[in-house]
């Protein structure tokens, strides 16, 4: 049975990539799409065994809309293309239920074997990751649970790391100075019981801000 895959991936040299990567095998490109407004058209009118993506497309961030897309189709596999070091975009592209993430540096074979896994909905996400995520998602706390609700500033700052902006992107962006930035994230880390950049991600994904 041939999987049925919607590629969505702004550059035409990574999909011509793609086509020539999958050609003669059990996968088929079966529809393209540069944006998000023409990957809903094809998720409307075509059923697919997995979406292939990076973080970004073009300009788009690929991730909140995945996540809804996520929640009503359960079922569909999701498997990121994507060269993303980011321990946030990590962290929300295994929040919204994606399979996994395939670097672009992957040989042809190993792009191949991630595409058939996730398309008959395996994981893969190795033991060390699912550790660390799932220790993330162990160890968030709500706000209800939180001996201090966490301030707007702090808010604000959250959501920056979330996106995976640094200590110097957010104090720019918010204007204050790159040792208020640090006392924040201190702050919010002991708050929502985060180790780490990832683990404040996830909570920032469970909880919507992002």
């Amino acid at each position: 049975m041939t999987i049925q895959t919607l590629f969505i991936e702004a550059h035409e040299i990574t999909r011509l990539g793609m086509r020539s990567i999958v050609v003669d095998s059990d996968i088929a490109i079966a529809s393209e799409a540069t944006s998000i407004s023409e990957a809903q058209d094809h998720i409307a009118n075509s059923k697919f065994d997995l979406i292939l993506t990076d973080v970004r497309t073009g300009k788009e961030d690929m991730l909140p809309w995945l996540a809804k897309v996520k929640l009503e189709l359960p079922r569909l596999n999701i498997l990121f293309f994507s060269d993303t070091e980011n321990a946030t975009h990590i962290a929300r592209i295994y929040s919204i239920g994606a399979n996994g993430l395939i670097p672009k540096t992957a040989t042809p074979q190993q792009i191949l074997s991630a595409i058939r896994m996730a398309s008959n909905g395996e994981s893969l996400w190795t033991k060390e990751e699912l550790k660390r995520m799932s220790s993330g998602l162990g160890n968030a706390k709500s706000i209800v649970e939180s001996d201090i609700p966490i301030t707007t500033r702090e808010a604000e700052v959250l959501k920056k790391i979330a996106i995976g902006c640094s200590n110097r992107e957010i104090a720019q962006s918010l204007g204050i100075s790159y040792e208020t930035v640090k006392e924040h994230i201190q702050h919010l880390f002991r708050k929502v019981g985060a180790g780490d950049r990832t683990q404040a991600a996830i909570w920032a994904v469970r909880q919507n801000l992002v």
